[in-house]
């Protein structure tokens, strides 16, 4: 009696333990049919969300590209015409080192991209640099492919990204030769430095954090070899 008692009380604790298991289980299930929906939707929702981001992102730095790249050639042409026009008086410029110079600081003060400007003869030797007194021992001049670019087809030459001897700091070369009856007989450069073109160009032109991080690590990469000025 007492085991078929004992047995009899038992049985309603296993059912209600089946119960209380059948319970949760259709409970997890309700909350997982009901979840599932939702997460669908919001991963379909932040997979939309990335996607409008990157293609914005796209968007931002391909006008910041076609701006930059307008902003670089108006600075660049800018700096050739002004060369071009000191030039103009390096056709007098035979005994009167000292006057160009004077000219040259002129301009070089107008130009806030510019951090030198020099005279060269066409075998490669400095004759005049606007930062350097008259006298003062001159190098020749590096960044020989722009030099003999410019020497060879008399028209204006673009150098490479480099470090400057003399700034220590990156940038690049901008050329004109000097023509006397049809043959280059001089070459004008500018130095340009990276920090002084980056900041005239941020003034002009709202770049995107994206572009910008690209461009110094570029620049940081280029310019830790070929030590140079003008």
């Amino acid at each position: 009696m007492i085991s078929g008692g004992a047995a009899g009380g038992n049985v309603p604790r296993v059912l209600r333990l089946g119960r209380t298991v059948t319970l949760r289980t259709h409970l997890l299930l309700l909350v997982g049919v009901t979840a599932l929906p939702v997460m669908f939707v919001a991963a379909v929702l932040v997979s939309r969300v990335v996607a409008d981001n990157r293609v914005e992102t796209e968007r931002r730095l391909l006008e910041a590209a076609r701006a930059g790249a307008a902003a670089v050639d108006a600075e660049v042409q800018g700096t050739i015409r002004a060369l071009q026009g000191l030039a103009q008086s390096v056709r007098f410029i035979d005994g009167q080192l000292a006057d160009f110079r004077g000219q040259a600081q002129r301009v070089l003060a107008t130009q806030p991209t510019w951090s030198a400007v020099s005279l060269s003869r066409i075998d490669r030797q400095q004759i005049v640099n606007a930062s350097r007194p008259i006298g003062d021992p001159l190098p020749d001049v590096t960044d020989i492919e722009s030099f003999d670019r410019g020497v060879r087809t008399g028209t204006p030459a673009i150098g490479t990204l480099h470090v400057g001897k003399i700034s220590r700091q990156p940038g690049f070369l901008v050329r004109v030769p000097v023509l006397r009856d049809g043959h280059v007989t001089y070459v004008l450069s500018a130095w340009i430095t990276s920090d002084a073109f980056s900041s005239v160009l941020l003034r002009q032109t709202p770049f995107p954090d994206e572009w910008l991080r690209g461009a110094r690590a570029e620049c940081s990469s280029h310019g830790r070899a070929n030590p140079s000025d003008t």
